[in-house]
């Protein structure tokens, strides 16, 4: 199993410090990426399986059971 991230209507920053909502791949990708810092920002020593897991236990599109 691997994960992806829908670019739909992703809100990010813009112009002057205001916020948009955009859509496409470029800017979900980041998102996860976000995530991934986050955690490993809190828990330095996360192997990959362990943040594998990690988001598979925040994700919201994944069936249980998989």
């Amino acid at each position: 199993m691997e994960f992806f991230a829908h670019g739909t209507d992703v809100e990010v920053a813009w112009l002057a410090g205001s916020r948009t909502r955009v859509t496409g791949n470029s800017f979900a990708t980041p998102h996860v990426a976000g995530y991934c810092a986050l955690a490993l920002s809190k828990h330095p020593r996360l192997a990959p399986f362990q943040m594998k897991s990690l988001l598979h236990l925040l994700s919201d599109n994944v069936r249980p059971g998989t």
